[in-house]
């Protein structure tokens, strides 16, 4: 794979995500290419317990997409969970257009967690997104954020032992000690 991305010249595009091999998990912001390192376990399971969390708390007509990439205007990235407008849906593009989505979640990771706070929010804002949730593990924190004109508006954060009460985009409620392996 070394010998791929040597001779990759000039900026990187969504079609040449393409080429990677599909367990790589990469993104792009504005011609650069991330690729992201694996997740630790802690990550993976909190992610897990957060989809089914999700997944009973939507309707009919929303639809989760975990790790669907997002065509923004400059990026492509790779939400660790997505809740999608189920008739907006593109079944079959491995991108979707931010107006598929209601809610994008990151998990955030030591390597991530910056990136998370900073640009892909400003990046999820600016394409419409309506919710976004940011989870920090240590301690295990819960941040749900709404649109408000072009920017996010933070609806709330919860640690364990509190209980997470969100009904926009989605109605859920939960204690974010759930989330913990």
């Amino acid at each position: 794979m070394a010998t791929l991305l040597e001779a990759h010249t000039g900026e990187w595009t969504s079609a040449d995500l393409d080429l990677l091999p599909d367990h790589w998990k990469v993104e792009l912001l504005d011609g650069t290419l991330i690729v992201n390192a694996q997740a630790m376990p802690g990550h993976i399971v909190a992610a897990r317990r957060l989809v089914r969390l999700l997944e009973d708390s939507l309707g009919e007509d929303h639809e989760l997409l975990p790790e669907v990439m997002v065509d923004l205007a400059g990026a492509h990235f790779a939400p660790d969970i997505a809740v999608a407008h189920r008739d907006r849906i593109d079944w079959n593009a491995t991108e979707q257009d931010p107006a598929t989505f209601a809610l994008v979640v990151e998990v955030a990771s030591p390597s991530t967690a910056a990136f998370d706070r900073t640009i892909k929010a400003e990046r999820y804002a600016a394409a419409g997104i309506p919710g976004y949730w940011r989870v920090e593990l240590d301690p295990i924190t819960v941040i749900a954020h709404a649109l408000r004109g072009r920017t996010y508006a933070e609806l709330g954060r919860w640690g364990a032992g509190e209980t997470v009460e969100v009904d926009e985009p989605v109605r859920v409620s939960f204690d974010p000690a759930v989330l913990l392996p």
